[in-house]
Order: structure tokens, then C-alpha cells, then sequence
């Protein structure tokens, strides 16, 4: 996976944070996953920017 923007930061996620909003951290919220890849059992790489940023 490479990186897509400047901004961006990778993250290993589980399904259960990335599918649940009201799960993840608070810093993390604001958050949207712009590429995301399987890692292993429940848990995927993800690419997120800041919502304030990314407007795609």
C-alpha cells in the first residue's frame, strides 16, 4: 500500500473499531479511511485523513 496524500496516516484497525464509529478513540472520530487492506484475522491497514482535509 502506498501512501495517497500528504496528510494521510497509516493505522492498523480492527472491523469492529473501523465498522463502529461510536467504538473507535476520540481522536480518531474525525477520521476517514481512504485505503484500506487486509492484515490479518480481524484486523486491516488502514489509510486515514482528517476529515477536514480529504474531501473526496
Amino acid at each position: 500500500m502506498d501512501k495517497t496524500h500528504s496528510a494521510s496516516r497509516f493505522a492498523i484497525w480492527q472491523e469492529e473499531y473501523i465498522n463502529d464509529m461510536h467504538k473507535r478513540k476520540e481522536h480518531d472520530k474525525d477520521f476517514v479511511i481512504i485505503q484500506i487492506e487486509p492484515c490479518y484475522a480481524d484486523k486491516f491497514i488502514v489509510e486515514v485523513i482528517h476529515r477536514d482535509v480529504y474531501r473526496g
